[in-house]
């Protein structure tokens, strides 16, 4: 059920989140001083892309320089998006799944750095499923 539940998603909501931003994360890695921006953006898609066999854990307990500049350019307006579309979606029945996956994809667009993302049978033990 997650598979179809992911390929909805995927076509939906994932797909152009997804694509930007993998261009935006390869053009980030070409230079030095972005590279480790260019890698969350890699992170943050392969969260869009599929999010529902995807365990987020947010392990940023002190906030670093690097997600306070991440938050202020753009993880907030990217949190924002997400946040507006849960809202949407929490109007019907159907749509509460994708909600709360965009809930989880808010919270790591806000942190990304010094966070991972793991396959639900890849995680390990300690973690804390969203």
């Amino acid at each position: 059920m997650k598979r179809f539940a992911d390929v909805v998603w995927f076509i939906l909501f994932g797909m152009i989140p997804c694509a930007i931003h993998y261009v935006l994360g390869a053009i980030l890695c070409c230079t030095f001083i972005f590279f480790p921006a260019g890698m969350a953006l890699f992170k943050l898609a392969k969260l869009e892309a599929f999010p529902f066999n995807k365990i987020t854990e947010l392990k940023a307990e002190e906030p670093s320089i690097s997600n306070i500049l991440w938050c202020g350019l753009v993880g907030g307006l990217t949190s924002l998006f997400y946040l507006i579309l849960a809202l949407v979606l929490c109007i019907t029945i159907i749509g509460y799944p994708f909600a709360k996956q965009c809930v989880k994809i808010a919270k790591f667009a806000n942190v990304p750095f010094g966070s991972d993302v793991y396959d639900e049978d890849m995680a390990p033990t300690n973690h804390i499923s969203a």
